[in-house]
């Protein structure tokens, strides 16, 4: 807009002598009576900075005709066609790029309402992931974005700026600092959004033999494609996971069945320090939590994987993969396998000392031989390939 304005193609005025395009023109002027009559108030307000002049309420009153009257015009020549009614779809693409974005950063945007998911995307600086991710497609898509800088400011300027309106005082030249956000306006977007699933990728086609905002449009269809080749990935590698957590656990383990394990492993670690084990510390620390809130959370991530290896909606799948699921049942996966490694070590270790008891306190030992094979019985039930 400020660019038009300053090229001159803002305004075009019927047999003016300035070269401009009215097809770029957001105020089309025609050779009449009432342009005469707009111009010369506009010029006369222009001269005196203010409306202290002769027959000024009579121009304010053909100007607030003329403004209301042709208003629906200005915006559709600004924005372009309207999806539905005061929505505009540069907004709303605006809006599911920034949704996009951040989901791929990571960000819990779920559980949000409307208002406070609008304020976040647009007021909210964006965050650099800080989850570590195993899935190469995912991280290319975040060095896109580290490549993308300047792209994702322009989206982020388009639809703050798009939506804002600017109060001020009329007559002044500069406007107020207070900022108001058509919030029906962009609330119609947002539930435009929510409604389609936040997947334009099909209705978006629709505007491609028009030339506005044509790099925010390409720039969300290649998003689009992202999204689709992404969530391929970690929906094959989350079948994976859930395979490794069903082969140590059971199939379909319950929370009881995962506290089994837990109060096995904690008292293994009981057992390890009676007998004076040296032991990896910080192993032990990972299953600090009670065993119901571990067996809450593993099971909870388990479920959400194996639901998501059946889900067949990309963007629903972008939200749960955001929080990064797999690689947090991964972790909790590679802990176990620790625990049973180092667990087998130390079955093998002790059971040497059963030829040579008069090094060690007798009833130490059968007291650790008893806990580890009590340990290994429950690993051998968990089916792990060393």
């Amino acid at each position: 807009v400020t660019q038009r304005l300053r090229n001159g193609n803002f305004v075009d005025i019927e047999d003016s002598k300035l070269a401009t395009n009215q097809n770029k023109a957001v105020v089309v002027l025609k050779r009449n009576s009432e342009t005469r009559t707009i111009l010369m108030g506009l010029t006369l307000f222009d001269f005196y900075r203010n409306w202290n002049f002769e027959n000024a309420p009579y121009y304010q009153m053909m100007l607030i005709g003329w403004l209301e009257k042709n208003k629906k015009i200005f915006i559709d020549n600004l924005f372009g066609d309207s999806i539905g009614t005061d929505e505009h779809p540069v907004i709303t693409w605006c809006i599911a790029a920034e949704y996009i974005q951040r989901l791929f950063s990571g960000e819990n945007l779920e559980g949000l309402s409307e208002k406070k998911l609008l304020q976040h995307m647009m007021l909210e600086k964006a965050e650099n992931s800080t989850v570590a991710r195993t899935n190469q497609d995912w991280k290319d898509v975040l060095t896109y974005f580290n490549n993308q800088k300047s792209m994702r400011t322009a989206i982020n300027t388009s639809l703050v700026s798009g939506s804002n309106t600017i109060m001020g005082i009329v007559g002044e030249q500069t406007s107020g600092k207070e900022q108001f956000y058509r919030t029906c306006e962009l609330l119609k977007s947002l539930r435009h959004l929510q409604s389609a699933g936040w997947d334009l990728n099909d209705e978006i086609k629709k505007y491609n033999n028009t030339k506005s905002n044509e790099d925010i449009k390409t720039y969300l269809q290649g998003l689009y494609t992202r999204v689709a080749k992404v969530v391929d990935t970690e929906k094959a590698m989350a079948k994976a996971t859930v395979k490794k957590f069903e082969n140590l656990i059971g199939n379909n383990p319950s929370e009881e069945d995962y506290m089994v394990v837990i109060h096995e492993i904690s008292e293994f670690y009981g057992t390890c320090k009676m007998a004076h084990e040296l032991y990896d510390s910080s192993l032990e620390m990972r299953f600090k939590d009670t065993p119901k809130e571990q067996a809450i959370k593993a099971i909870d991530l388990y479920t959400t994987l194996k639901n998501a290896v059946k889900c067949k909606d990309s963007m629903q799948l972008l939200l749960i993969f955001s929080k990064a699921p797999r690689e947090r049942l991964d972790e909790i996966i590679s802990d176990l396998m620790k625990v049973e490694k180092f667990a087998i070590e130390r079955q093998d270790a002790h059971s040497k000392l059963l030829g040579d008891v008069e090094q060690a306190d007798p009833l130490i030992v059968e007291g650790a031989l008893n806990k580890l094979e009590m340990l290994s019985d429950t690993i051998e039930k968990m089916e792990v390939a060393e």
